[in-house]
């Protein structure tokens, strides 16, 4: 039988795994009330942003996410930020970076610059190159890929990228 001391770590475990899952929960209800609001803001016509929050993304290997885009509205990517980052960037073969595109071409919208060495519980924001085709179409899908850093590929963060909708 566990000693009082091996409960209570446990016991400290549990609360903070529990704290994460809270967190990210709190995260995608963000998510969901800036699109709500940049819903009905963009109703009028004028332009809105929208921050997509993709958390505790993994760049040991190459991941991707899809974005739909709003009906009716153009957008251009205008930023993206690293943050809660919980494994080492390390510098590699490749900095690892973010593409943002079409489905077709990986980086037909944006690009992020490469992220470096980022050290757990560090934060960025990477400068961003607009890709061959800036203005993302309207109705088109987005792709978020996450370009792995070398081998061995090493990192893990939230990453939080925002696009500028408009008519």
């Amino acid at each position: 039988m566990p000693g009082p001391t091996a409960l209570f770590q446990e016991r400290i475990l549990n609360a903070l795994e529990a704290i994460e899952v809270a967190q990210e929960a709190s995260q995608v209800a963000l998510e969901a009330i800036q699109v709500s609001q940049n819903t009905v803001a963009g109703a009028s016509g004028a332009s809105y942003s929208v921050t997509y929050i993709f958390p505790a993304k993994n760049w040991d290997t190459e991941w991707e996410e899809v974005i739909n885009t709003p009906a009716a509205k153009r957008g251009r990517v205008i930023a993206a930020t690293l943050y809660d980052v919980t494994e080492t960037f390390v510098d590699t073969t490749t900095d690892a970076r973010v593409d943002v595109g079409d489905g077709t071409d990986v980086d037909a919208f944006a690009l992020t610059a490469g992220f470096g060495t980022l050290a757990a519980a560090a934060s960025l924001a990477p400068a961003i190159t607009q890709g061959v085709t800036e203005i993302i179409p309207v109705g088109d899908i987005v792709t978020v890929t996450g370009i792995a850093a070398g081998t061995p590929g090493n990192g893990i963060a939230t990453l939080a990228l925002t696009i500028e909708f408009f008519d």
